[in-house]
């Protein structure tokens, strides 16, 4: 397959750094010509995530399968004030931050079964709640720095070209980074070998990608405590009051 240079695509939006493709031999007719807001409006994710230099550009798999990488012709001409491992960097997070955020929010702890106190509701009852908000309340107040809800799980790792290219995935599976050896990248290194590389190490970390797990903090837990007392009272009205 024949690859057109990362200058025929069109920007897309870069998150953290300003975009300086002007200055780096793009084709003012693709970008420059039609002015900043005519490309971000006709830029779409089909055309992958640049970055700041357009030195890269990545795309995005499907369903966790490893995406698309392309480097540059003259990406050491582009980065000649800057490094490739921040240029992926930024490219992997403009894609995380559009493909990716809000994927995968906090779930909540399973709710306690409620039980309904006795047959009636009556003033021993309310005092039994009473005294069950009061140690809720208390062990609360001593949750001072405690941990709270949080996703659990270690980033996966994966090179190529003996090391040559590490691919860091974060913990939901998604690629953060690309690092390169300095010997061997300062070697007679092609953009396609850059490309493949970073396409290998993806796919060998996505190998050894674990799904993180949910480890909930004490302060929901304890609030799944209350949810449970107040079920539990609903339930004791359902039998009526002696009161």
């Amino acid at each position: 397959m024949v690859w057109e240079d990362d200058d025929e695509f069109l920007a897309a939006p870069i998150y953290g750094q300003q975009d300086v493709s002007g200055e780096s031999g793009d084709d003012p007719e693709t970008d420059e010509g039609a002015g900043p807001g005519a490309a971000e409006e006709a830029w779409n994710p089909m055309q992958g995530f640049p970055d700041g230099l357009r030195a890269v550009r990545v795309w995005p798999g499907d369903e966790g399968a490893p995406g698309r990488v392309r480097v540059s012709l003259n990406w050491r001409e582009k980065l000649r004030d800057s490094r490739l491992d921040h240029a992926f960097f930024t490219a992997f997070a403009a894609m995380n931050a559009v493909c990716h955020t809000g994927e995968h929010p906090l779930p909540r702890p399973a709710p306690l079964p409620a039980k309904a106190f006795g047959d009636a509701i009556s003033w021993q009852t309310l005092e039994i709640v009473r005294r069950e908000r009061c140690r809720i309340d208390a062990r609360m107040a001593e949750l001072t720095d405690a941990m709270p809800t949080r996703w659990v799980g270690e980033p996966a790792v994966g090179s190529a070209f003996g090391k040559g290219v590490v691919v860091t995935l974060g913990l939901f599976g998604h690629p953060v980074s690309a690092r390169f050896d300095p010997e061997w990248i300062e070697g007679p290194v092609r953009s396609s070998e850059l490309s493949r590389g970073v396409m290998t190490a993806w796919r060998q970390a996505l190998k050894k990608f674990r799904p993180p797990r949910v480890e909930f903090g004490e302060r929901e837990l304890l609030a799944r405590e209350y949810d449970k007392l107040d079920r539990s009272l609903l339930l004791s009205f359902q039998n009526g009051l002696s009161l």
